[in-house]
């Protein structure tokens, strides 16, 4: 069964470079380790987007996408309730 670990735009796997990295493995079999990877500049690993590695390998090909949260700066412009409800 074919497990797929997808970093999307913000990351790459150390030993191959990619953006992805995907393994046949026998369903039922122990769940592998992801193997190591690195955030791209101004980005940080945030976690597996909404998941809970199994302890098993599942029955169906799945493929678990990474979350990354920017470190860079933002700007938030608070305007008063007063304003707001003038200029909706």
């Amino acid at each position: 069964m074919k497990l797929t670990f997808d970093l999307g735009e913000h990351g790459t796997f150390v030993e191959s470079g990619e953006r992805t990295y995907s393994v046949d493995l026998v369903p039922g079999s122990e769940f592998p380790e992801v193997p190591a990877f690195t955030a791209d500049e101004g980005d940080v690993f945030a976690d597996w987007h909404r998941v809970v590695f199994p302890v098993v390998v599942p029955e169906t090909a799945t493929t678990y996408s990474a979350r990354f949260v920017t470190t860079a700066m933002r700007t938030i412009f608070v305007v008063p309730a007063a304003e707001a409800m003038e200029n909706p």
